[in-house]
């Protein structure tokens, strides 16, 4: 059980009424922001308080599911650099090479991962189609047949 002694807070606070104070009459209505910070909401009217009370609410839900958003893409991505590494080390065992990657883009952010046991690998970066990026190779190769036909054209009909 835990004591006052293992308790490492820079500032104690008194633990809570058990019956709210009074305030000319009326019940002190507060909302703990966060850990530290305390909203008093007594000189508001229900309703005013009410509305403040379900914002609060509303975002204090909205931070915990984005804190489980987080976690479960944390753990989904420990588990894709578990198998990737194992699947690299396996094959490294038989003497074969191999370059695995992998882009996502989830509520970490955007993820590359390059795994291998080749020079790409080691080189640690990702082609244009390995970024999702398309290859323009096809479209430079059709831009330069375009112009070498324009350059015969007019060459043809300046004599």
């Amino acid at each position: 059980m835990p004591t006052d002694d293992d308790n490492h807070e820079i500032v104690k606070r008194p633990p809570p009424p058990s019956n709210p104070p009074l305030v000319q009459g009326q019940p002190v209505r507060s909302l703990r922001l966060g850990q530290q910070e305390e909203l008093d909401l007594s000189n508001l009217t229900d309703r005013e308080a009410g509305e403040i009370e379900a914002y609060a609410h509303k975002k204090t839900i909205d931070r915990d599911d984005r804190l489980q958003r987080l976690k479960e893409d944390l753990t989904v991505t420990a588990a894709q650099i578990q198998t990737f590494t194992k699947a690299v080390g396996d094959t490294n065992a038989q003497n074969a090479s191999v370059t695995i990657t992998n882009t996502k883009d989830d509520s970490l952010g955007r993820t590359e991962m390059i795994f291998g046991n080749t020079d790409a690998a080691r080189a640690g970066k990702l082609s244009r189609s390995q970024t999702g990026l398309g290859d323009n190779a096809k479209v430079w190769i059709l831009l330069a047949i375009i112009l070498g036909a324009v350059i015969v054209l007019v060459a043809a009909f300046k004599h």
